[in-house]
This record gives C-alpha cells, sequence and structure tokens, in this order.
C-alpha cells in the first residue's frame, strides 16, 4: 500500500472525541431531559418542525448558560453542576417569574 493512509494525529483524535462526547451529551439532555421521554415536535409542517427544533435548541443552550453563570457565582466548573437539577429547579422557580401573553 501507499502513503494515501490518513495520519492520525493523537491531540486531534482526543479532542475530536471529546467534541462528538459533547455533542451526544447534548443531545441526551435535549431528548431526555427537556422532552422528558415525550414527542416533542408535534408541527406536521417542516418549517416548523424545523421552528420547534431551535426552540429546543435556544431553551437548552439557555439552562447551559444560566448554569455557567451559576457555577461563576459558586467558583464551581460548569461541567460539575447537573443539568437534570438545572432543568427541575427552573421548572419549578419559572412559574413565580410569571408568563410572558403572546404578542401579535
Amino acid at each position: 500500500m501507499g502513503d494515501d493512509q490518513p495520519q492520525i494525529i493523537p491531540g486531534a483524535l482526543a479532542d475530536d472525541f471529546f467534541s462528538f462526547r459533547s455533542i451526544e451529551s447534548s443531545f441526551d439532555e435535549l431528548k431526555t431531559h427537556l422532552a422528558e421521554r415525550r414527542v416533542v415536535l408535534r408541527s406536521k409542517r417542516p418549517e416548523l418542525v424545523e421552528q420547534e427544533f431551535y426552540a429546543l435548541l435556544l431553551v437548552h443552550a439557555a439552562v447551559r448558560h444560566l448554569m455557567t453563570e451559576a457555577a461563576a457565582q459558586t467558583g464551581q466548573a460548569a461541567q460539575d453542576l447537573s443539568f437534570i437539577h438545572a432543568v427541575r429547579v427552573l421548572h419549578r422557580r419559572l412559574p413565580a417569574a410569571g408568563a410572558i401573553p403572546p404578542s401579535g
């Protein structure tokens, strides 16, 4: 065989693995903990399914952002906090924040 074989760089391979694990963890958080194992995307039209998907991604990002802020205030690393616990706290506390009525 020739030199056609791709070069594997251990550091890059490790980075790819951790990036993959991060993506997989995010999908798990979206599917299992935000959606609570129920059917999430209810829309029948593709553009509305896309809108729902982006909304889920925004909620996930917002929870992660709040976790990062909470970790910074307590001197912890954000990855040491529990996503499940953060979602449960938000479920308990958000109703007290009041609802924002739809506009338009």
